[in-house]
């Protein structure tokens, strides 16, 4: 059968689904299908019982149990793979989602709400939908544009590094069970305190580059001076005995 006979539903069962399960989405806690919600509210499938204007999307998807990081509208292929993203982006805002997705079954139509400048929409194939692990990265570098560096600089430290073999089992302290690791906590200062620490991190990463490469010059020079002094003293010698 031509895909473009194909309904809605067939759509989303043949080619949507697959996608989103394929990208590593569990159906079970991270899928909600056919959602219904009002002013902001998301109400599970058959509890729909609050008044004011019922909307419905297609897919709503969680990162962990109510935390949801983005809303798929899902069209028949009759329609072009970006005509539901404006109706996606209007469950978008009323829901605060961060990231919309329109799919008429070719690919996907990506919105990204939390992108201020470069590419903020763009085409995507079906087997190119991005993990939950991947959406979430984005939205928290988002909260926190400095979180990759600042993590970084913790996960390095000898603070994080005693923690680590705190919570270690195993008689040689080799394992680290998920579970441990999951219950570590890290703290994070405000956006702008994370800055200034970058910052001041990098400045003291910086003289300690320089310190090394001095370091390093230093053992090349003596390398050097060593060598010419052991083949002064070598030539020398051979002279000597030739004479």
């Amino acid at each position: 059968m031509n895909k473009r006979d194909l309904s809605e539903s067939d759509i989303k069962a043949k080619y949507i689904t697959p996608a989103i399960t394929g990208a590593g989405w569990d159906e079970q806690t991270q899928i909600e299908r056919e959602v219904f919600f009002t002013d902001g509210r998301i109400y599970v499938k058959g509890r729909m019982t609050a008044r004011g204007k019922r909307k419905f999307a297609d897919y709503i998807l969680f990162h962990k149990p109510n935390m949801p990081i983005a809303v798929v509208e899902a069209k028949d292929n009759k329609h072009s793979l970006s005509s539901g993203i404006q109706q996606a982006l209007g469950y978008a805002n009323t829901l605060d989602i961060p990231f919309v997705f329109s799919s008429n079954g070719d690919g996907f139509y990506f919105h990204d709400k939390t992108a201020t400048e470069g590419e903020i929409e763009k085409e995507i194939a079906l087997d190119e939908f991005p993990s939950p692990d991947v959406l979430w990265e984005k939205y928290i570098r988002t909260l926190y544009p400095y979180i990759g560096y600042f993590l970084h600089h913790v996960i390095c430290s000898p603070y994080f590094q005693n923690m680590i073999v705190e919570v270690q089992t195993g008689a040689g302290r080799e394992g680290l069970p998920k579970n441990k690791m999951d219950n570590i906590i890290i703290a994070l200062p405000p956006k702008e305190e994370q800055k200034i620490l970058n910052e001041k991190v990098k400045v003291i990463m910086h003289k300690c580059n320089a310190l090394e490469e001095q370091i390093k010059s230093s053992e090349v020079n003596a390398n050097m001076l060593m060598q010419a002094v052991l083949k002064e003293a070598f030539e020398g010698k051979q002279e000597v005995v030739g004479v």
